[in-house]
């Protein structure tokens, strides 16, 4: 599970990271790059422009190798960028770090659901069942793997996979009502109709 420093940290990341496009890192003063890497490691992560953030995730992913959690953050960025083949590459780069990475499991799962238009096919559908069996709290990655059989056709399988999460879930709890909501909003519509976003959350 993602602890709050991450989350905070991925959160400056997507925001600084706005409006720039990952061909680089231009408008970086010229200097010896040790030092302006030294600069950057620095300096608050929010306070960083996009050239200047991106220049510090590379930095990140040769300083620490074996860390997925950069190629993560580049990732997500592509992904809001809609450049969802880099970010298939990227998020594969951190799952090559640590296969059992969470987030990057369910970024995989959605940049393969976006490349294919809403549909969650065999790959995207053994991403988000891994992720939500390693993590119970990743209810969206949960309920896309349902999705996957019910887009299908397959509707017993879907309503079998989504009645087990739903089991899990606190009695009265509002998760379990936004579950029930969001199963029900799936259910009253044809299967041939792919679901693209799912407001279901715990990611």
């Amino acid at each position: 599970m993602i602890t709050l420093p991450r989350i905070l940290f991925a959160g400056a990341v997507l925001i600084a990271l706005t409006g720039y496009l990952f061909v680089g890192s231009p408008g970086l003063p010229d200097q010896p790059i040790t030092k302006r890497a030294e600069e950057l490691a620095a300096r608050d992560p929010s306070e960083l422009t996009g050239a200047e953030m991106l220049a510090r995730l590379e930095r990140m992913t040769q300083t620490r190798p074996d860390d997925p959690e950069p190629h993560f953050f580049i990732g997500q960025f592509l992904m809001n960028r809609g450049r969802e083949p880099d970010a298939v590459r990227a998020f594969q780069s951190a799952l090559r770090r640590d296969a059992n990475y969470v987030p990057a499991l369910v970024g995989l799962g959605d940049a393969f659901v976006s490349l294919s238009n809403g549909s969650v096919g065999p790959e995207a559908q053994q991403l988000y069942a891994e992720a939500y069996g390693r993590d119970p709290s990743q209810l969206r990655a949960g309920f896309r793997a349902g999705l996957a059989f019910w887009q299908s056709g397959n509707s017993a399988d879907a309503l079998r996979t989504w009645s087990a999460i739903e089991a899990r879930l606190p009695d009265g709890s509002p998760e379990q009502a936004r579950w029930r909501e969001q199963v029900a909003s799936i259910t009253s519509q044809p299967p041939d109709q792919p679901e693209s976003r799912s407001s279901i959350q715990g990611d």
